[in-house]
């Protein structure tokens, strides 16, 4: 299993990419991921992370801006990860297989009965210094968020020591950070689409209300 974080941030890519150069980081390369997360669970605005997540399987469209190409794939994945008695994320590991089609995979999985339940669009850009890599992630319809998975020079430590060293190499870059160092990407655009189908029930409530009393 991998220890990593995952932190909000709060000014532009460009002067996200500005500080990290003066920290010693060069741009290495940009993807694209779109991640497709499928639950048989009925959903609920208030199910747990764990619970949704647990029963989730991901399909996962890459594409990497490499230097001599683009590079693209189609990945079935399970993200099976360990929590602490908070229920927060310590460390995971991701279990994966090529697929042919993402087209044919997400058909499948709506007519076996699985809801979508999230789609994560991510442009991502890799930063490299050393051995040592970190990745600015800009989500559509979240903004900015720096992801930092642990160092090679760390494999075999405790999770919790894993993850106070890169907390505190985070804080050390300058980055202007938010204070929660395990934000779950996938449940914020979960609870941010369950708050707009609502906005959009009351709406539809109100309307029908304003109707009738014509």
């Amino acid at each position: 299993m991998e220890t990593e974080i995952t932190a909000k941030i709060f000014c532009t890519r460009n002067e996200a990419s500005k500080i990290l150069e003066r920290n010693g980081f060069f741009f290495k390369e940009k993807f694209l991921l779109v991640d497709s997360y499928y639950t048989h669970l009925k959903l609920e605005p208030d199910i747990e992370y764990q619970k949704l997540l647990e029963s989730s399987i991901v399909i996962r469209d890459a594409d990497f801006n490499r230097r001599y190409g683009s590079v693209t794939s189609s990945t079935l994945m399970y993200k099976d990860k360990l929590y602490d008695e908070r229920g927060e994320v310590v460390s995971e590991t991701k279990k994966t297989c090529d697929i042919s089609s993402s087209v044919a995979a997400n058909e499948i999985f709506a007519l076996a009965g699985f809801t979508e339940w999230c789609t994560k669009s991510v442009n991502g850009y890799v930063f490299k210094k050393g051995n040592n890599e970190l990745l600015i992630q800009e989500v559509d319809d979240l903004g900015l968020f720096l992801e930092i998975e642990e160092f090679p020079s760390q494999r075999g430590q405790p999770e919790s020591k894993k993850m106070k060293e890169l907390i505190e190499f985070a804080k050390s870059l300058g980055l202007p950070l938010g204070h929660n160092f395990n934000e779950k990407i996938s449940y914020l655009l979960f609870k941010k689409g369950m708050t707009s189908i609502k906005t959009k029930q009351t709406e539809t409530v109100t309307v029908s209300f304003d109707i009738k009393r014509k």
